[in-house]
């Protein structure tokens, strides 16, 4: 089966002061596309333990396929303590050496990500030796296979778990890039021996061009701004739309709701200013409600921007 999207790496549990929601960004992108009416998978890795077994039970529910759910005999299921402040803004506290630290490369795995038309990934999987290895494995297959397939690396910058070999290996086999603008200088100086060679620590066309030059498989790059909205260019186009007024409850998963927006504009083939404005809606929707999974009807919300 060819899938439309491939979520790799994380799978968690959120630990919530009002109590546990589904999480992980992988995770949470493969939700959102799913109830986009996407044909999503999730590759990740769970414990063989009751948060697990939750887990497994959860993405059921949700009408996911769980073929390639992995399940770890020795290491534990991811739970990660989220602390928000007034403004509804988290903090993470992550669980070390969990499951999906030891995503093994199969050949389910690279079938799926081989003719997958998407893939989303991102940096926080890639902190374990052996996921870092599988991941990169199952990114070079689809570019072999697959190299019109949009390979989105959602870079996840949260100390301590940076290392700036696994991202720019990343980037070589990336043909997306999403990340915030608190992320956007430190990435520059990962990727460029001398920052003073950038133009610019902001995100601007001129920097963005420095990126796109050190990684040819690079098409796009999405940069979101918070409540200022979001920024989407391509090597010959720039969009910038601007922030929503609403009521924030939190922001976790809001940056993934966006990412799935981008990934579905991109195999709808809308215009790119589409597909940011659509992003844009997503990732605000979210942030209005609680978790990172709300249930909410957002083929509806699709077929307002096919109009």
């Amino acid at each position: 089966m060819s899938y439309d999207l491939i979520g790799l790496g994380e799978l968690l549990w959120d630990c919530l002061p009002e109590g546990r929601v589904m999480g992980g960004a992988p995770g949470n992108v493969v939700f959102h596309a799913r109830q986009l009416g996407l044909n999503a998978a999730l590759a990740t890795r769970i414990g063989d333990d009751l948060p697990g077994r939750e887990l497994l039970r959860q993405v059921k529910s949700i009408g996911l396929p769980t073929h390639l759910i992995q399940v770890d005999a020795h290491r534990p299921t991811s739970l990660v303590t989220v602390e928000l402040d007034q403004t509804g803004s988290a903090k993470y506290v992550f669980t070390p050496d969990c499951a999906w630290d030891g995503l093994e490369q199969s050949p389910l795995w690279l079938e799926a990500c081989a003719s997958a038309r998407s893939i989303c990934f991102g940096s926080l999987a890639q902190r374990g030796k052996r996921s870092h290895q599988t991941i990169l494995s199952c990114l070079d297959v689809s570019r072999e296979r697959s190299p019109a397939a949009c390979r989105l690396f959602d870079i996840n910058l949260r100390a301590p778990h940076i290392d700036r070999e696994a991202i720019v290996a990343s980037l070589r086999l990336t043909s997306a890039l999403k990340l915030n603008e608190d992320e956007w200088p430190l990435l520059m100086r990962m990727v460029e021996s001398s920052p003073q060679g950038f133009p610019s620590t902001t995100f601007e066309k001129a920097s963005a061009e420095v990126v796109f030059e050190k990684f040819p498989d690079l098409q796009w790059i999405c940069v979101t701004q918070g409540k200022a909205g979001l920024s989407l260019c391509t090597r010959g186009e720039w969009i910038k739309v601007a922030g929503q007024t609403i009521q924030v409850v939190d922001t976790v998963g809001a940056g993934d709701a966006t990412s799935a927006g981008l990934i579905y504009g991109h195999l709808q083939q809308w215009p790119l200013e589409k597909t940011a404005r659509f992003a844009n809606t997503l990732g605000g929707l979210v942030s209005s409600h609680r978790g990172a999974t709300p249930r909410l009807p957002l083929q509806q919300l699709a077929a307002q921007f096919e109009v």
